[in-house]
């Protein structure tokens, strides 16, 4: 999620930058500024999902990799536990 606003935050600043500068700077007409400037926040906003997405799956990966950690880990105590019991027996 921290991408996603960081690329918020970006584009707050970068979008009327760009159309003052595009506007005021270049002396475009009025209507290719706005739609320059509407292209810089569709593409930044593409480009901040995907960010979120890539992110949030990898942190879903990371748990199930996690998960399935433990329970590798709890089924080697219970072989190291019979094994155990085994020896105690014999």
């Amino acid at each position: 999620m921290s991408y996603l606003r960081f690329w918020f935050r970006m584009l707050i600043i970068f979008v009327p930058i760009t159309f003052f500068m595009l506007y005021f700077g270049v002396h475009l007409s009025l209507w290719l500024s706005i739609l320059w400037t509407l292209v810089v926040a569709v593409v930044g906003l593409i480009f901040a999902l995907l960010m979120w997405l890539i992110t949030s799956n990898q942190e879903s990966l990371s748990r199930e990799n996690d998960e399935y950690l433990e329970k590798i880990a709890e089924r080697r105590r219970q072989i190291a536990q019979q094994q155990a019991i085994k020896k105690q027996t014999e």
